[in-house]
């Protein structure tokens, strides 16, 4: 699977692997036990689902530019996240992490693809 570093403003580079087609963003985290520090980026992505999880997660809403449009903390398995206007991509975290990481609305993360 691809990667890629996201990294928040004055933050640390984190890698995260790319889930940029129809099957991988369908499957996404499913049936995974999460530990801190797992994240999957989804990509294109406006709407998840937590269908099939085993933890529940953090779901970060990124417009184009990587700006945060939306958080939603702590998703349960077997819910459905908001649909939020003008999302691209949707970075799913362990549940907690988002927080951890001070991570909020209108921060801009930078996305750059790892070079292979």
């Amino acid at each position: 699977m691809k990667t890629v570093l996201v990294s928040a403003p004055e933050g640390a580079a984190v890698k995260v692997p790319l889930a940029d087609g129809f099957l991988s963003r369908l499957r996404g985290l499913m049936g995974k036990k999460l530990r801190p520090g797992d994240a999957l980026l989804l990509s294109p992505c406006a709407r998840i689902h937590c269908c099939f999880m085993k933890s529940p997660i953090d779901a970060v809403y990124l417009g184009s530019d990587g700006s945060i449009l939306a958080l939603a903390e702590a998703m349960p398995p077997w819910s459905f996240g908001q649909r939020v206007p003008g999302a691209r991509r949707v970075l799913e975290l362990f549940a907690g992490d988002a927080g951890r990481l001070g991570l909020y609305p209108g921060m801009r993360l930078t996305i750059e693809r790892c070079k292979e």
